[in-house]
């Protein structure tokens, strides 16, 4: 799989998408569930991405596991 290196830009607007999904989940904090909304919002991320590249005609799968992945392996590099 081909790696992409988004522009300073686009981190930017993923960042921005990433802060409206923090208010989308905001309702879930009441329940007690403020563990999981931080890497649902991340694997929610890695799933509009993916479903952008299908847009932009990549042959890329939109994948949860490979969401889930994704997110795991960011988390050891950082």
């Amino acid at each position: 799989m081909q790696t992409f290196k988004p522009s300073e830009a686009e981190e930017k607007i993923w960042g921005q998408f990433g802060l409206q999904l923090i208010g989308a989940f905001e309702p879930f904090r009441m329940y007690g569930l403020q563990d999981y909304i931080a890497p649902a919002i991340e694997e929610i991320t890695e799933l509009a991405k993916q479903a952008k590249n299908r847009c932009l005609g990549l042959d890329v799968p939109i994948d949860y596991e490979l969401a889930r992945k994704c997110r795991i392996l960011k988390k050891r590099v950082m």
